[in-house]
């Protein structure tokens, strides 16, 4: 918007079809080494980031929509 621009979301969507971060969003595997520290707490399952994401993005596209000429 500071450039003056309708906002493109196509990372965004490239990100959401790609699905490898569904991989990435479980956290990483245990660390190596003697103390890994305190296991991280549960967090949302995939799919519910997945719904979380394509809430985000639509409203994304509204924002996009509403600064067209």
């Amino acid at each position: 918007m500071r450039e003056r621009r309708v906002p493109q979301w196509d990372g965004v969507r490239a990100v959401l079809a790609d699905g490898r971060w569904t991989d990435r969003a479980a956290g990483p595997g245990p660390e190596p080494g003697p103390d890994p520290g305190p296991e991280p707490g549960p967090g949302p399952a995939p799919e519910e980031l997945r719904g979380a994401v394509e809430q985000l993005l639509a409203s994304l596209d509204e924002v996009s929509d509403a600064l067209r000429p």
